[in-house]
């Protein structure tokens, strides 16, 4: 929750928004793990980018992607 809310004032919205944002990721690990007993497979997990191998503009666009997908999740949560 401390990284969540990353120096900022707690209010209750914001206290609100980390609990969902956690629970969202309990539920992710708990829904793999259950995948990974049925299918009996260990799930390939994507790689990192290599930051330091990026240019500026291609690590400025692998952030906002992941602005977009943070706000999305928060949306359908």
């Amino acid at each position: 929750m401390r990284e969540y809310i990353a120096g900022r004032i707690p209010t209750i919205k914001l206290l609100n928004e980390a609990w969902a944002a956690r629970q969202a990721v309990e539920r992710d690990v708990m829904r793999s793990g259950i995948l990974q007993q049925a299918t009996g497979a260990e799930e390939a997990r994507p790689s990192a980018p290599d930051l330091d191998g990026l240019g500026d503009e291609e690590v400025d666009g692998v952030y906002h992607r992941i602005l977009r997908k943070k706000d999305c999740d928060s949306l359908a949560a």
